[in-house]
């Protein structure tokens, strides 16, 4: 079964919060406890884990004007999860912090009435509460216990959603009339087996401190992925992200988009070579449309924390709208661009799309 999870706008999606302080001698706030790319990022990266769990096919598209890819993926299951209110503060003792975290976050979901919009059909709140004793409140150990406190009561959400009878959850769907015209779907990006250790490694540490894992090749992917929508959704194409490994589109009028990572290296820059290619996905024509090697030089790493995750987020945006074609798509303030070749393009791909 398809479930589709509804994001915001790429641009909108990865804000710093300050959820709170640390507290010299229990008292005293001195630092900001903050998660980099966003409290709604954790969360919905944890949802999206959690609905592969319960069996299914996960995809992601942007709310706004869904109406139409939601009537081609014919999903099961429609929701997103926006977290309502955190705190998170973490209390100096003598050898090691409290850490406190509360907040309530909620999960929505979402079914058509008889003329098609998509109407908030359930909401179900999500309790958000630990407190933890920790040698140290770093940024990566606070997400991780964000994850933990999600975890769970994310489950139990899904549980009650599928305790409902059947009748209750798909009415509706045999209603649904796609409009004409295609849809991009952004496959689970491929890295050259030479590249992920190294790459893995980078990713990790670019956020200041050593010791923490290596991002595995699902994380990677998902990095990887995120900067694909971006790159969509600043081109104005229509597109859905399969979130987990298959996700076959069965009677779907579709093309899809599939990106494997031949080479990389981050120094001062990121620099890198990826091929893209563009396949009519649509059943009973598994014909590849076009094969771009793209080559990008001189990808400018940003001043914060995690800046290797968002350099290669912003190269694969610029790489994918170079790929399809699309220039000009977002204007860089006369910052000097890195250099960018492809070896072919798509000609008019927004009219062949709506073919």
């Amino acid at each position: 079964p398809r479930a589709v999870v509804l994001t915001p706008p790429p641009s909108e999606d990865s804000v710093d919060e300050i959820l709170g302080y640390q507290f010299l001698l229990g008292v005293i706030p001195f630092t900001h406890l903050y998660f980099q790319n966003g409290a709604n990022r954790i969360l919905r990266e944890v949802l999206i884990d959690q609905l592969s769990q319960a069996g299914y096919d996960v995809y992601l598209t942007p709310a706004a004007d869904a109406e139409h890819r939601l009537a081609l993926l014919r999903p099961v299951l429609v929701v997103d999860a926006s977290v309502e209110s955190l705190s998170l503060n973490a209390y100096d003792a003598l050898f090691f912090r409290i850490v406190s975290l509360h907040g309530e976050a909620s999960l929505r979901t979402f079914a058509p009435t008889k003329l098609g919009p998509w109407v908030v059909s359930k909401q179900l709140p999500i309790e958000i509460d630990s407190n933890e004793y920790k040698t140290s409140a770093h940024a990566p150990m606070l997400s991780a216990m964000f994850e933990d406190a999600l975890r769970d009561s994310i489950r139990e959400s899904l549980s009650t959603l599928q305790r409902q009878p059947y009748s209750s959850r798909y009415s509706g769907l045999r209603r649904l009339n796609p409009a004409k015209g295609r849809v991009l779907k952004v496959s689970s990006p491929k890295s050259s087996s030479w590249v992920l250790p190294s790459l893995g490694s980078e990713l990790s540490t670019s956020y200041g401190f050593s010791g923490l894992p290596p991002y595995g090749k699902g994380a990677i992917a998902r990095v990887m992925q995120r900067g694909i929508a971006r790159g969509l959704d600043e081109a104005d194409l229509p597109y859905v992200v399969s979130a987990t490994a298959g996700g076959g589109f069965d009677r779907i009028r579709a093309w899809s988009l599939e990106t494997t990572l031949l080479e990389v290296s981050v120094n001062d820059v990121l620099d890198m070579k990826v091929v893209v290619r563009l396949k009519d996905a649509t059943p009973g024509s598994p014909v590849t449309l076009q094969k771009s090697l793209c080559e990008l030089e001189g990808e400018a790493l940003p001043d914060e924390d995690g800046y290797a995750v968002r350099a290669l987020e912003n190269a694969m945006a610029r790489v994918v709208r170079r790929s399809l074609g699309v220039t000009n798509a977002v204007q860089e303030g006369g910052k000097e661009l890195p250099r960018l070749v492809c070896s072919e393009v798509s000609p008019d791909l927004r009219g062949r799309l709506r073919d």
